[in-house]
Parts: C-alpha cells; sequence; structure tokens
C-alpha cells in the first residue's frame, strides 16, 4: 500500500485513506519539490476529462494539467484550451517524482456542504416514520441522553469516515458548539457554522454584535487563509420557523460585514410552512411548549418561507438556503435573482418528509446548487457518492455532470473556496482523490461510472 501525504495546517501529515475496501485514494502534497500524478484519466472540471493525464503539483499547488502523448505533452489553460509543448514527457519529467495512480480517474475531492457532524451519534436512534414534529423532539431528546462527550467522540469518527469516503470540503453545523475545535483540528476543510435559535435578542446581540466577537471571527479567519488551510468560521440562523426574523437578521448583518457564509434551513416542512403563512398550527404549539415566544416575530401570513427570508432581507450571493423541499416557481425566481446557493439534501428529505426537493426545477432557471448529506440523524451516511446516487437514481433526466458539479465546484463555490478547490486547474490546491476504475466512451458515461461505483462493489 502507498503512502500518500498531505500538507495540512503547515503540519506534513501522513494520509494513506482509502474508500470501499482500499479502492479511493486521496492526494497527497509535497514539499517544494515538482511532484507529477498520473493516471489513465483526469478530471479537470466536471465537463471535462483527459485520457492519459497528469497534475503537476508544487507546495500542494496545480502547476500544470495536461495529457501524454507519444511525442509531446498537451497543457492546458482554463484561459485558452489547450497548446501542445515541444517537450516529451520524459524531458517534462526529468529530475521530478511521478506518482501513476493507474488506469482510473484522478478528480476533485467532494464537497459536503451542508452536514451537522455534532449529530452523528444519533445514527438509528430516531424513527423516520412519526412525522418531522415528532422527530425533532426524539432528536433533542437523544442528543441530551447522548451527553457533550460522547457527541464529540462521534463528531470526530464522522469527520474521519467523511474524508476516507472522499470528502476533503464540508460545512458543519453546530447548535450546542461542541465540534469547533473537532473541526478546526482535523483534516477536513470548510466552514464551521455556529447555529442559533430561539428569540434571545438582547444576550445575543451583545454577543455577537461585540467588538470582541467580531475581532475574533475576522482574526480566526484570516489567519488560517494566510496558513493555506481552509477553514473558516461563521453564522448560522436555524430556520425561519425557529429564529426570531430580529436574531436572523442580526446574524445576516455580522455575516455580511465579515464577507462570509450565512446559512439556514428554509422550507424544508409542512409544520415551517403552516406557521410561516399562519402563525399557527403544530410548529407555534411547539414553540410555546419550548419557552419561545414568537407572538412578536410579525410573520405577516400568506408568504412562502422563502419569500419570508427575502423580504426580511437574508437572501444574496453570500446565503446558504439549506433544503427547499416546498417551493414554487415565485420561491425558486427569488432565489435566482438574489443568486442565494441552494443546498440539497434529498436522501434526508426522502427519510424525513418523504419529498424531494425539484433540483431539475431549480436546474432550469439557471441556478447551480450544491449537496449535503444532512446528519447521521436523518441519514444512514454522510457519504458523497451515496448522496450523488440517489439525486442520480431519482432524477435520471439530470446530467451526471450536473450532479458532479453539485458536489464539487458548486459546493466549494457555496462554502467560498471555489478560487482554490472544487476542480482541478492550474493555481488550485492539489486536493483530488483517485477512482481506481471508469468505463464508458463518453464524459457523461464516465461521469456516471464514478457515481455508481460505490454501488458495484
Amino acid at each position: 500500500m502507498k503512502q500518500h501525504k498531505r500538507f495540512h495546517n503547515n503540519r506534513l501529515h501522513r494520509d494513506s485513506k482509502k474508500f470501499n475496501n482500499k479502492r479511493l485514494r486521496r492526494n497527497s502534497g509535497n514539499n517544494g519539490e515538482l511532484t507529477i500524478h498520473r493516471a489513465g484519466h483526469v478530471m479537470i472540471s466536471p465537463c471535462q476529462i483527459i485520457d492519459n493525464g497528469f497534475i503537476s503539483v508544487v507546495n500542494n499547488t496545480i502547476v500544470d494539467v495536461g495529457a501524454v502523448t507519444e511525442t509531446s505533452i498537451i497543457k492546458f489553460s482554463a484561459t485558452s484550451g489547450y497548446h501542445s509543448d515541444i517537450l516529451n514527457f520524459d524531458k517534462y519529467s526529468k529530475g521530478s517524482k511521478i506518482i501513476d495512480h493507474g488506469s482510473g480517474i484522478i478528480m476533485p475531492s467532494l464537497v459536503n456542504a451542508h452536514t451537522h457532524f455534532e449529530l452523528s451519534a444519533l445514527k438509528g436512534k430516531i424513527p423516520f416514520d412519526r412525522g418531522f414534529n415528532q422527530w425533532v423532539r426524539e432528536l433533542i431528546n437523544q442528543r441530551e441522553q447522548c451527553g457533550a462527550e460522547l457527541l464529540k467522540l462521534e463528531a470526530k469518527k464522522a469527520i474521519e469516515s467523511a474524508i476516507l469516503t472522499g470528502t476533503s470540503l464540508a460545512g458543519e453545523i453546530s447548535t450546542l458548539g461542541i465540534t469547533e475545535a473537532i473541526f478546526a483540528n482535523s483534516d477536513i476543510s470548510g466552514v464551521w457554522f455556529q447555529e442559533y435559535l430561539g428569540n434571545e435578542i438582547e444576550y445575543l446581540e451583545s454577543e455577537i454584535a461585540s467588538k470582541a466577537i467580531l475581532l475574533a471571527l475576522s482574526k480566526t479567519n484570516l489567519e488560517l487563509s494566510l496558513k493555506g488551510v481552509f477553514k473558516k468560521i461563521a453564522l448560522a440562523g436555524h430556520a425561519p420557523h425557529t429564529t426570531s426574523p430580529a436574531l436572523l437578521k442580526l446574524l445576516k448583518e455580522q455575516t455580511n460585514k465579515l464577507k462570509i457564509p450565512f446559512s439556514i434551513h428554509v422550507a424544508e416542512s409542512d409544520d415551517e410552512t403552516e406557521f410561516i403563512t399562519t402563525g399557527q398550527g403544530n410548529w407555534a404549539n411547539f414553540l410555546k411548549e419550548r419557552g419561545i415566544d414568537s407572538s412578536s416575530w410579525q410573520l405577516l401570513p400568506s408568504r412562502s418561507p422563502v419569500q419570508y427570508l427575502n423580504d426580511i432581507g437574508l437572501l444574496d450571493p453570500l446565503t446558504l438556503a439549506v433544503h427547499l423541499i416546498n417551493v414554487d416557481d415565485k420561491d425558486i425566481e427569488i432565489i435566482a435573482k438574489t443568486k442565494a446557493k441552494p443546498i440539497f439534501c434529498p436522501r434526508s428529505n426522502f427519510n424525513l418528509h418523504k419529498k424531494l426537493p425539484d433540483i431539475p426545477r431549480f436546474l432550469k432557471h439557471g441556478i447551480k446548487p450544491a449537496l449535503g448529506t444532512d446528519s447521521l440523524a436523518s441519514t444512514d451516511s454522510i457519504n458523497m457518492f451515496d448522496e450523488m446516487l440517489s439525486v442520480a437514481t431519482h432524477f435520471p433526466q439530470i446530467a451526471p455532470s450536473d450532479i458532479l458539479a453539485m458536489a464539487t465546484i458548486n459546493g466549494a463555490n457555496a462554502l467560498g473556496f471555489g478560487e482554490m478547490a472544487g476542480t482541478l486547474e492550474k493555481g488550485k490546491k492539489a486536493d483530488f482523490i483517485y477512482v481506481p476504475e471508469v468505463s464508458g466512451n463518453s464524459v457523461s458515461d464516465k461521469i456516471m461510472s464514478i457515481i455508481e461505483y460505490k454501488s458495484k462493489k
């Protein structure tokens, strides 16, 4: 077994992580020398695969992408396309370290744009067939019974599992705040979101808007970016039916000041729609039971959850709108106009609501959604290959390249890392995985074979 290495947080880690019985290998970094990774195929982006390809890497940054012919090498440029190089591969690679991965495909690592590692200890503990309201109640109960230490332990294991299955970038949502250090010290990159619920605007206003908190967030994000580590800290509102509009607007104001993503669950359940459009129903009763007074929220009946968020100024290009199951054409037009970033979690949605987001309708509006797994409390894995296969199975009309884009470049863009991740282009970080089996003649067929790879084993 080859030992690959990867740079992370200025420390050199051995990283021979492999997926599916040692069949998927992660990228290795290098220390100042030119390292050339070769394979039968290289996926530059979900729309472009080159045969007999290579990527050249220095200090974990891609310096060349191209293909090898009998007489020369052909380099790829994102701006000018291909151009032939008069050098043959032997001359080009002289003195360099060459890693030949095999006849499979080198491709960008996957992005889980929305997950809750914090809830991983709840896997298999909450039935899906008792309605959303009851599921939420049981989640709160089971989470309290687990205790912080078990929740932390299982969160750490879940992050390790995500890495093993090809994910290198994630959006972690934490309500309790207990996964911040775990996420920061792990080998996964992405955004850690502190999530807020309820109506405690006076307390939270002093906490969130204080200069100390803002400086801490800015300093942390800046320091991490200077070190080349793909990690940020950000803020999230839980949902329009669980978090007061005043608190949501405060959270959004602070994330906009820092130019960092803001995440919110929206249009996920019938209970949410009923509460937002009428102010009444099962969810209103549940909030009262939890001691949350929503009487001052001024919901203005008859608006959908998406329209409600737009009316209070929460939707813009930095907003991650998660789930979006209960939407109509007007809602989708709002998402398109505001350029908010949709994130779909279809397996979780089907388990909890027996519904799926209408992904084809979003694509028809020119929207580029991302994918997430949600938590192990609502689905059986945090494997992005499983999530992509679910989309392909339920929506065969969606092009495989679009599905893969949701799990790579679209997710990277949503989390704010599109300039350094999501595709394998010159200047980006060499964050890739290797899938040893790929079949088909067209790009579409090759990508479909990748999406189906795990299910065949």
